[in-house]
């Protein structure tokens, strides 16, 4: 049998969009897994949507307008437009040297320098499609690491590969010209410390790491480190970042569910400010269904999942659905494409039916049908190829409420299925169909990063020494595809120690299917910027790509 796997490190397929925005930049296309909850089940007119839209457009707008003093402090009367000018040197979020200041300038990098919340910009387009991701959720600022893992893959459904874009779109933005941006105001240049090449790279990429103001092998060698602290920069680092290798920091964990149903991200495939537009032949249809469709068909109370390619093919109603035995469950949903430290990631209460108990009733799957196809009332399905059959067949429920109460459209209402363990884009909403078949050519999962996680805190954010400090995060995995959570990790010196804690010591009843959360109380023992780093690796030896981490400035 012939497996074709959606995974792969850094180049595998991903899913679910969130885009790499600017602002002026054009909207999204179709790309996207389904989601979580919504702020309103009210559904909107287009010309009420639209007029939504224009309002949001302008709120963007005054936003962007603003510079975030606790992250980029800038002499406004030296920009224009509020946007910082690259020759107005500053520091921002780390320590106030010369090094940081005049020659790294690096209060003046990277997305947020300009855009404090790059979810603000998402729309500015107001002709374009909205962006299919309504909410972001936790309070969080919108960064480069949200929008790059979708749009660097060069694939069909996900976002397109926007460096083309991203370049024409600032060099003929007056703002960013008058404002005498230029490559550094986004760009960093590194090293391979093994063949000596420099590399162009996104400074996002390289803000948080050891390597940044030119050692590239400052994370890993103390030779390098003890040279440079003999030349004056603090831990050894050239921005000098403060660090303590034996914080005093007491770190608890727990798997609650978000505490606010508004902060679960929400995902919407097309939604009715896409398929209220068009009329006669530009009207919106479903790819092959040759009708056009609105939005409250598509969450019809009256719509039915039908289930073939076993024994007995049978429909059954969100009403047959809640007359059967039904399981409260709580599971994480995270996009398939969430960004390294990225918030589209909540865990969430459900209730549903076994899709075990369902598919009984219908007499089983026919045997040797080994593969399935879900589609969506949207057109949407859960992967161009079909998906290995026991990725619905174990651990999955068809869904009907979410925080005990009837799913909202945006939840993906009347019904969707829930795959525990697996990426966003499997949790099919507003589900229409299963099918099983047979095949050799599927594919065992979608989820780009296998293990992640996130800062519920911003960068940045600033705190008084000498008094407490409680920060919190999350870590998760698609653990069908990449195992179970076994350890997280923290990292108060640049990663050159850790603290490890294991989650079923730490975590009575430990649920691989749930985030660990993870509450710090930290006081430190002297004022600077520190980069906290957090890790998590599974039972089979998978672990972060690269460290979450959160710079937290501390004052005297």
């Amino acid at each position: 049998m012939k497996a074709m796997k959606a995974k792969g490190g850094r180049c595998k397929l991903a899913m679910l969009a969130l885009p790499l925005v600017i602002a002026l930049m054009a909207g999204s296309l179709y790309a996207c897994s389904p989601s979580a909850p919504a702020a309103s089940d009210e559904k909107k007119t287009p010309e009420a949507t639209q007029e939504a839209k224009q309002d949001a457009a302008k709120d963007a707008n005054a936003q962007e307008a603003n510079v975030n003093q606790a992250v980029s402090p800038v002499d406004v009367a030296a920009s224009v437009g509020g946007y910082p000018n690259f020759l107005d040197n500053n520091s921002g979020m780390f320590a106030d040297t010369y090094f940081n200041t005049q020659l790294l300038n690096t209060g003046n990098r990277g997305c947020n320098a300009c855009h404090t919340n790059l979810f603000s910009v998402m729309d500015i387009n107001q002709d374009g499609f909205e962006h299919i991701v309504v909410s972001g959720g936790f309070d969080k600022n919108g960064t480069y690491q949200d929008c790059e893992p979708c749009h660097r893959t060069h694939e069909p459904l996900t976002g397109m590969y926007m460096g083309d874009i991203i370049h024409a779109s600032h060099y003929s933005n007056e703002l960013f010209v008058e404002n005498n941006g230029n490559c550094w105001s986004c760009h960093a240049v590194n090293a391979d410390p093994e063949t000596g090449e420099f590399e162009l790279v996104m400074y996002d990429d390289l803000y948080n790491k050891a390597a940044l103001g030119g050692y590239p092998t400052a994370g890993s060698n103390p030779l390098v480190r003890d040279w440079a602290a003999a030349r004056g920069f603090r831990s050894g680092l050239v921005t000098s970042m403060a660090t303590e290798t034996n914080p005093n920091v007491e770190i608890s964990f727990d798997q609650a569910v978000v505490d606010n149903p508004d902060d679960v991200f929400v995902v919407n495939n097309w939604g009715p400010e896409v398929t209220g537009k068009g009329e006669g032949e530009n009207a919106f249809k479903i790819e092959g269904e040759g009708e056009t469709f609105s939005f409250d068909s598509i969450c019809d109370e009256n719509n039915t999942i039908t289930i073939t390619g076993v024994k007995e093919p049978k429909s059954f109603t969100k009403a047959d659905l809640e007359a059967m035995p039904q399981t409260d469950f709580t599971m994480t949903l995270a996009c398939g494409t969430n960004g390294n430290g990225g918030s589209l990631v909540a865990n969430v209460p459900m209730t549903g039916v076994s899709l075990n108990y369902v598919l009984d009733l219908c007499g089983g799957v026919v045997e040797g049908n080994n593969i399935v196809t879900v589609q969506a009332y949207d057109g949407w399905m859960s992967f161009p190829v079909p998906m290995e059959a026991e990725v619905y067949t174990k651990d999955s429920f068809l869904v009907t409420k979410q925080f005990g109460k009837d799913l909202t459209d945006d939840q993906g209402g009347p019904i969707m299925v829930a795959s525990k363990g697996s990426a966003g884009v499997i949790q099919v909403k507003h589900i229409k169909s299963m099918n099983f078949q047979q095949s050799d050519t599927f594919v065992k999962g979608a989820g780009m990063l296998f293990v992640n996680g996130m800062w519920f805190q911003n960068e940045g954010s600033t705190y008084k020494l000498g008094e407490p400090i409680e920060l919190s995060a999350v870590a998760y995995s698609f653990n069908r595809e990449g195992g179970d959570i076994e350890t997280v990790s923290f990292s108060f010196d640049m990663g050159e120690t850790w603290q490890d804690y294991t989650m079923a010591s730490e975590i009575s009843g430990y649920d691989p299917y749930q985030w660990c959360r993870a509450t710090l109380k930290w006081t430190p023992s002297a004022a600077g910027s520190y980069t906290i780093m957090m890790q998590a690796k599974t039972d089979q030896g998978l672990e972060m790509d690269d460290p979450v981490s959160l710079i937290v400035v501390v004052e005297e």
